[in-house]
């Protein structure tokens, strides 16, 4: 049996090893790392500790508004730029990844937000 298996698997293996496959290297199109829609939402906070380094007395309310213009701001300047995942996208499309941004990186989009939107999409479980 082992040896009906082993010759088995080398007959599978064999026309995937033997495959020609040319390898094109992949676009970057990505800069300092904000290529994706996590890598722009864990940026914003870091963008906005530094501003608040020169303005310390901001309010609750002010560190939100700035955190979500932030967000729309950085994601609009990546589809300007056409680098990351806005590339290529309607403008209007970006500005509302640009919104989502801003709201995952507040923490809105967190599990019980997320749990309301299933159960009222879906209905509750029953226990």
């Amino acid at each position: 049996m082992f040896l009906f298996m082993s010759a088995l698997f080398f007959a599978v293996s064999v026309p995937v090893v033997a495959q020609g496959v040319e390898l094109i290297p992949p676009e970057i199109n990505s800069f300092l790392g904000l290529g994706t829609f996590a890598a722009l939402a864990a940026a914003i906070p870091v963008v906005v500790e530094l501003i608040k380094r020169f303005i310390p007395k901001m309010s609750s309310l002010a560190n939100q508004i700035l955190s979500w213009t932030i967000g729309i701001v950085v994601t609009m300047v990546c589809w300007f730029f056409n680098f990351g995942f806005p590339a290529g996208l309607v403008w209007w499309v970006a500005l509302l990844y640009g919104a989502g941004v801003s709201l995952a990186a507040n923490g809105v989009f967190d599990i019980g937000f997320i749990s309301k939107i299933f159960d009222g999409i879906f209905g509750k479980k029953a226990d």
